[in-house]
């Protein structure tokens, strides 16, 4: 009786990298392969790597709107101080205009700036708010960076 999963069916991640990787040096402009090695460094939690396998799947394949979207999170998850960060940031906020997901990056890069990016901030919740005044998140945030700055 078949239980479902066979050993010999299973293959581990670094198997599947090397073998992606073996088979990108044969067809190196195929974004899906790029892609998927980008996911494998994405669950062995090797952001650089992971980034750039899904940069390079974005430039090979330009229409991957989600991939951006992909690269934001994953910078900005790591070293938001980094150029690159708010790169990727703008460049899927021109992909995905009013999305929450967007505003949640853009707020976590002017939060590491510091005092410097309080009055950014102000402006960006305030954007927001125009946008989706009933959300109870951002109307929740602005109190709090009120509270913070003092100005309540």
């Amino acid at each position: 009786m078949w239980s479902g999963t066979s050993p010999r069916c299973w293959v581990s991640p670094r198997r599947l990298d090397r073998y992606i990787c073996t088979y990108i040096n044969v067809q190196e402009r195929d974004p899906k392969a790029h892609r998927f090695l980008g996911l494998l460094y994405e669950l062995e939690e090797n952001t650089e790597k992971a980034v750039e396998c899904y940069r390079r799947s974005v430039e090979l394949n330009p229409t991957q709107k989600d991939l951006v979207l992909k690269i934001a999170e994953l910078l900005c998850k790591n070293d938001v101080t980094d150029g690159r960060a708010k790169y990727w940031v703008e460049r899927a906020a021109k992909l995905f205009p009013g999305s929450p997901a967007i505003y949640k990056l853009k707020e976590q890069l002017l939060d590491c700036e510091g005092e410097d990016g309080w009055n950014k901030l102000f402006d960006l919740i305030q954007s927001e708010l125009y946008v989706r005044p009933d959300d109870v998140h951002v109307n929740i945030r602005l109190v709090e960076l009120y509270r913070s700055t003092k100005r309540l």
